[in-house]
């Protein structure tokens, strides 16, 4: 486990995502399943929610989700395209500290706060021309229950801080 950034491979500065997911795989059994509780595999897009997906399977497991274990999963699983694995070696090389996990994981929920904010604005702008009221009440209702799960989760990673 290291406790610093290092500098990431390549010429491309990693996002938060392959941060996560580059911090994840050098986590204890422990952090993992902590920091996965509050990070759904809707909150990342593909090719990450499926590299996601095996981490979080190995550690349900007992199993160390170490970069050559997350491999093996998505070829057992038959996951492992050459997107997939391409990605899967972005994030494995990302230099991502894996003591920040947990904040990565807060930039990476923040994220997905505001793409569902925003979808739910693009819906009710949608709807507002010509859906039935009741339909339109239902569509904020769910959306706000969703919402307001990230946020719950957001503020968990966050230490509950509201900023």
């Amino acid at each position: 486990m290291t406790d610093s950034q290092i500098r990431p491979t390549g010429s491309v500065t990693p996002d938060a995502v392959e941060c996560l997911i580059g911090s994840l795989m050098f986590s204890s059994i422990a952090e993992v399943r902590e920091v996965l509780r509050h990070v759904t595999d809707d909150d990342v897009d593909f090719p990450a929610s499926t590299v996601l997906a095996s981490i979080r399977s190995l550690a349900s497991s007992g199993v160390i989700p170490s970069p050559q274990l997350v491999g093996d999963d998505l070829q057992r699983r038959g996951k492992r395209t050459r997107q997939v694995a391409c990605w899967l070696a972005s994030a494995t090389t990302s230099g991502a500290c894996s003591s920040a996990a947990k904040h990565y994981a807060g930039a990476v929920v923040a994220q997905s706060f505001r793409r569902q904010v925003e979808s739910l604005g693009d819906a009710l702008r949608t709807a507002s021309d010509g859906a039935a009221e009741v339909d339109v009440a239902h569509l904020t209702e769910r959306a706000a229950t969703r919402i307001t799960s990230i946020y719950e989760r957001l503020q968990h990673l966050r230490g509950g801080a509201d900023d």
